[in-house]
């Protein structure tokens, strides 16, 4: 969308790289959708407060999460942790490649350091920056919390180390394809493990891969289709004193 005008042409590239240019094509339309109606919400209220006050309101907010999230990373032990996972196949190859973070707790922010972790990869499993820094925000909250707000005050405390080249922070022109699904599962799963040896009471054992079957095939009517089988998921990991779930979607849906 450039200037509230739609680019089709830049849509039709899209529809036609996807075995599903239907589900592409809606799947747009509700995102363009819900974030045009989201903006005009937040214009209607920003209008009814006053501008001084709608400022002051999401300064007030953003410190507040600041101030929740400061008080759980000061409950924790200062210290320093590493955890890692590894990806398996980059979709083209089997690989070994690991994402290895360290956790050092200073008493006030999470350093949150990815040095360790391997090169990028040839397949579209890398994890651009902020992809890497959303699943570590996603997986430092769900473990502390969910009173704590997700938001860019509460992000303040939480530093993220990923150098160039690797594939928490790729090169360009790396693939990403699959980043929100991988490798954001090892990244959580990594910051899982590194949190779970600071705090064992609230650690939670890992999460099953997204692997689940598709059917696709012609239709009658000449159309292609693909069906996603959802409900043959894997499972989610247990925590303290809650079993797991025998079948959760991707991880990701955490956030």
């Amino acid at each position: 969308v450039i200037e509230g005008t739609l680019r089709e042409d830049i849509v039709r590239l899209l529809c036609l790289n996807s075995r599903t240019p239907d589900l592409i094509e809606g799947d747009l339309a509700a995102m363009l959708g819900s974030t045009e109606v989201g903006a005009r919400r937040i214009r209607a209220f920003a209008a009814a407060l006053g501008s001084s006050d709608f400022r002051q309101l999401l300064d007030d907010m953003l410190d507040w999460g600041e101030e929740i999230i400061a008080a759980a990373i000061a409950s924790l032990p200062c210290g320093r942790w590493t955890g890692a996972d590894f990806m398996g196949t980059d979709c083209f190859e089997p690989t070994d490649a690991r994402i290895v973070v360290e956790i050092t707790n200073d008493g006030s922010h999470l350093i949150c350091d990815f040095s360790r972790t391997d090169v990028q990869v040839k397949g579209f499993k890398n994890s651009s920056l902020p992809n890497t820094c959303s699943a570590v925000y996603l997986a430092v909250v769900a473990t502390l919390g969910a009173h704590i707000p997700r938001n860019e005050g509460a992000y303040r405390r939480i530093k993220v180390i990923a150098p160039e080249g690797t594939i928490v922070n790729p090169r360009h022109p790396a693939p990403l394809t699959m980043c929100t699904t991988y490798p954001a599962h090892q990244i959580i799963h990594a910051v899982w493990q590194a949190l779970g040896q600071a705090a064992p009471d609230l650690a939670c054992a890992g999460w099953g891969r997204s692997s689940h079957c598709n059917t696709s095939g012609w239709r009658d009517s000449g159309g292609y289709y693909v069906a996603y089988q959802w409900l043959g998921m894997a499972g989610a990991g247990a925590a303290k004193e809650r079993d797991g779930f025998e079948s959760m979607g991707h991880i990701a849906t955490l956030g």
